[in-house]
């Protein structure tokens, strides 16, 4: 039997809202694109032929619409970015958004070390944790 160490609670909580937010991110990104509303054109669309029609743009994808509980998945993590300020909204978004901003450039925008900017946002993190298992105990919707 080997003797390997207890998992960290504090990496533990890191790593449940990392994964939270990316997936917020993801989600994000597969919701509808919004139209802005009076521009648009009466004429109907061309219909081209297959042989007309290949080559002129380059092939898109389009991911399937999120489902319903990753929505409601999502608009918890919202919620829980109005209780985080400027910055540290900044910092928990800029490890998960696409790109992914490398940690020299989190801690040259926030001015300080590498460390100091890692121990911020794991402070954060916890932070935000203890105020959601707070929020459910009163008998909140977090």
């Amino acid at each position: 039997m080997t003797d390997s160490p207890a998992p960290n609670p504090i990496n533990t909580i890191v790593a449940y809202y990392d994964k939270r937010f990316a997936e917020a991110v993801i989600t994000l990104s597969r919701l509808p694109k919004v139209k802005v509303a009076g521009y648009s054109c009466a004429w109907p669309e061309v219909l081209y032929d297959v042989h007309e029609k290949y080559g002129w743009t380059a092939a898109s994808y389009t991911s399937p619409p999120p489902p319903a509980a990753a929505i409601s998945r999502l608009d918890q993590v919202l919620e829980w970015v109005t209780w985080m300020d400027q910055v540290q909204r900044h910092l928990v978004w800029a490890r998960v958004s696409r790109p992914r901003l490398p940690w020299g450039t989190i801690a040259q925008q926030m001015g300080c070390s590498v460390a100091t900017a890692q121990r911020e946002r794991q402070r954060v993190l916890v932070a935000l944790h203890y105020r959601v298992e707070d929020t459910k105990r009163r008998g909140g919707g977090a």
